[in-house]
């Protein structure tokens, strides 16, 4: 069972550029509304900011997913400029699952194999590689792939093993929600935290109290091949750095 969520955020106040700007601290504008770690703690949601568009007025939303339930929503609504929708309860078809909770919408989903689905993913795409001692930073790091070639054989893999295979796609790295050219190296999207814990260093690029995260949002169809491992794809997100906006598969009927 799974709880969607979305979080429109008013860009007229300075809070809600911070959040924009700073993706640490989305990250903890999102962990806001779940439960504290005294009360069952968050489980690990995964979310993604929308592309917005500040010149037709598009207010940037982020959609959350969580396998727990959003206990904190005044935390949010308190803030004044977050409106929130949901979250809307996603159960599968078959699966037991507790009553619906008063004033929220269901919705079952029954996942069959050769189901089309147009989705939307924006991931790290990374590689591990291991650096031998001659190397600045020996020993194992994550390393991401800039290529559009190389970033299409990881997406590939990552359905090969999560249940489904990808029909179409359009990669586009992302800055400021602003797709910019594949090949364009120097303009992909890389997402700064000040003085972030050393404990995140191993899933990205580093330089001196900043992290960096190559980001690539994947538009296109897909197609399930084992529904119960898509599932559990779905469920967990798919690549790294999944707790700062990444990983997120979302799914849309196609047709």
């Amino acid at each position: 069972m799974l709880y969607l969520t979305k979080l429109t955020l008013d860009t007229r106040y300075k809070a809600a550029l911070h959040a924009l700007a700073d993706t640490y601290a989305l990250h903890r504008l999102v962990y806001l509304g779940f439960p504290d770690q005294d009360e069952g703690g968050p489980g690990r949601p995964l979310y993604r900011l929308e592309p917005f568009d500040p010149v037709k007025r598009k207010a940037p939303a982020i959609l959350v997913q969580s396998s727990v339930a959003p206990r904190h929503p005044e935390r949010w609504q308190e803030r004044g400029y977050i409106r929130v929708e949901g979250p809307i309860e996603v159960v599968w078809q078959g699966e037991a699952a507790p009553p619906p909770f008063p004033g929220r919408k269901r919705v079952e989903v029954a996942l069959c194999a050769g189901q089309v689905y147009r989705f939307r993913l924006r991931v790290n795409p990374t590689v591990k590689r291991r650096f031998d001692q001659s190397s600045k930073r020996p020993g194992h790091r994550r390393i991401g792939l800039y290529c559009e070639e190389d970033q299409r054989a990881w997406l590939e893999r990552k359905a090969r093993e999560g249940g489904f295979e990808v029909i179409e796609v359009k990669a586009a790295p992302q800055r400021g929600g602003e797709p910019v050219f594949v090949q364009d190296v120097a303009a992909v999207d890389r997402t700064f935290y000040g003085r972030a814990p050393d404990r995140y260093n191993s899933s990205c690029n580093r330089e001196p109290d900043q992290l960096q995260h190559l980001a690539v949002t994947f538009d296109g169809m897909l197609r399930v091949t084992e529904p119960t491992t898509f599932i559990q794809t779905i469920e967990g997100g798919i690549g790294s750095a999944k707790g700062f906006g990444f990983g997120l598969l979302s799914l849309a009927r196609a047709g």
